[in-house]
């Protein structure tokens, strides 16, 4: 019960902040930042607030699941942001001590040092329990998995590393080290959001393995909305439509390819289902009625149950 409440708490806590980042960055901005603020700054917290909505569905949709180990993944993905907005915080507080206001730095350092308590001991409490099934036969799947935590740890860290080298020539406004920061914050959100798909390899349950595919959709369709809202809303920072598609590629990470298909299956969904079913590996899937079917591998194949196939390997 006190684990179902702290992760619907941490949930509607996450979505609220996310939203207030979503459609206010300026005021949010303007209310840290002491020097002026412009689009890119805007863009980035935006991008961040679309992060932090895609982090708030994990631990919504896994408060009351009865399987230990995706409660540690909700867990760890508070605790890894918190450490990496710990070393950001003291980094600002003592090479840019102009940047933030100290009052404000100092109430954003004991809050992250509750959180983390926080989590460790919900951690610890629940006994760090970590799945122990692997699907071996699933090559496609497991190695989609595999992409999306690397990907995550590689563009995350070039985003903590060089974010000024990343944007310098998809932007058209001088960068400063808030910019930096920005885009640092960032970076530590994509760096935390490897830990879901990592641990979703070992999950039994296929239900709970599509969360990694779930989060990752939200994410990428926060970041790509946010994109666009800025190429609309702040052209004179941006540049033309080629580099407005090269810096889709770069602040929207590329996740798996079946995240598209992933959306759309959730979109058109089982029209009605008939009583022929079929198994693959351990995984019961029944087939829609549709007009036409392809006999492939033994199997009554129509459209919908291709894409449950395609979300299978996910």
């Amino acid at each position: 019960m006190l684990t179902s409440r702290l992760l619907l708490i941490d949930s509607i806590v996450s979505f609220v902040s996310g939203l207030v980042l979503f459609l206010a960055p300026h005021i949010v901005a303007g209310v840290i930042f002491n020097r002026p603020t412009d689009g890119v700054h805007w863009h980035l917290i935006r991008c961040i607030g679309g992060q932090i909505i895609a982090s708030a569905y994990a631990p919504f949709k896994m408060r009351k699941s009865t399987s230990p180990p995706t409660q540690t993944v909700c867990y760890l993905l508070r605790i890894i942001p918190c450490i990496l907005f710990l070393m950001l915080l003291f980094h600002c507080r003592s090479q840019t001590p102009d940047l933030i206001s100290l009052k404000y730095l100092e109430w954003m350092k004991y809050f992250l040092f509750a959180s983390l308590a926080t989590y460790i001991l919900a951690l610890i409490g629940s006994g760090w329990h970590v799945g122990s099934s692997l699907f071996t036969a699933n090559r496609i799947g497991n190695g989609l998995y595999q992409f999306d935590s690397l990907a995550s740890v590689a563009i995350g860290a070039t985003w903590m590393a060089v974010p000024k080298w990343l944007l310098h020539r998809q932007v058209v406004v001088p960068l400063d080290e808030t910019h930096e920061l920005c885009g640092r914050i960032m970076g530590s959100m994509f760096v935390a959001s490897y830990i879901v798909a990592t641990h979703a390899l070992h999950w039994p349950n296929q239900g709970d393995r599509n969360l990694a595919v779930d989060c990752r959709v939200i994410c990428c369709l926060s970041i790509l909305s946010a994109q666009i809202w800025s190429q609309i809303a702040y052209p004179g920072n941006f540049p033309g439509l080629i580099n407005f598609i090269i810096s889709i590629v770069i602040f929207q990470k590329p996740g798996p390819a079946t995240i598209g298909l992933e959306f759309l299956f959730s979109l058109l969904g089982p029209s009605s289902q008939c009583s022929t079913s079929s198994h693959y590996g351990s995984r019961k899937l029944k087939l829609t009625d549709i007009k036409f079917n392809l006999n492939f591998n033994k199997y009554l194949i129509d459209i919908n149950f291709a894409l449950k196939l395609i979300r299978m390997f996910t």
